[in-house]
């Protein structure tokens, strides 16, 4: 049986992209997560310095690296790359052990 994961995304938005932008591009990667194998649900966050948490969960590692695969190739994953910015970007995968 696989094991739930949470691919964890920390980031700033690109210098003079908005709030509004950023969440208009999310909506597209949200559609495109929704047709993805594998995929379970998204929360985005951000505290008051500006640093973004981008969190999706997924039903298996190998689901959720075959989906990061080719998101960049995707129109979403490029317009979601160029409101970052690329020096902040730090991705973590992590197995769910507890969830209440």
């Amino acid at each position: 049986m696989s094991q739930e994961i949470v691919e964890l995304v920390l980031f700033r938005l690109a210098e003079g992209v908005t709030e509004a932008d950023f969440l208009a591009a999310a909506q597209e990667t949200d559609r495109w997560l929704q047709r993805q194998a594998g995929y379970l649900r998204r929360e985005l966050s951000r505290d008051d310095a500006g640093q973004w948490a981008d969190v999706v969960h997924w039903e298996s590692l190998a689901l959720a690296e075959a989906a990061a695969a080719g998101f960049m190739e995707e129109p979403a994953g490029q317009q979601m790359a160029a409101l970052l910015a690329g020096d902040s970007v730090q991705i973590f995968h992590t197995a769910v052990v507890h969830q209440a």
